[in-house]
């Protein structure tokens, strides 16, 4: 499991049994958004916990998490 830096109210769970180039995201372990990296760097933002995804994809992730933070500001 990928952690995120101890400020972070969130983190990134990544598993070998996720489908890569997707994740999902929950908050308070309800599932809030599921979908491809692309539309989650390209907006599809939403507030959550804990994001899912493959082992492969953890740098994608946190891209996708940075350039929609810096846009919500």
């Amino acid at each position: 499991m990928a952690n995120s830096p101890p400020e972070q109210n969130w983190k990134i769970d990544a598993s070998e049994h996720e489908r890569q180039g997707f994740a999902t995201c929950t908050d308070k372990g309800v599932i809030v958004w599921r979908g491809s990296l692309t539309e989650l760097a390209d907006g599809a933002m939403p507030d959550f916990d804990v994001i899912y995804c493959h082992d492969k994809d953890v740098d994608r992730v946190w891209q996708a998490v940075a350039k929609g933070q810096l846009e919500r500001r």
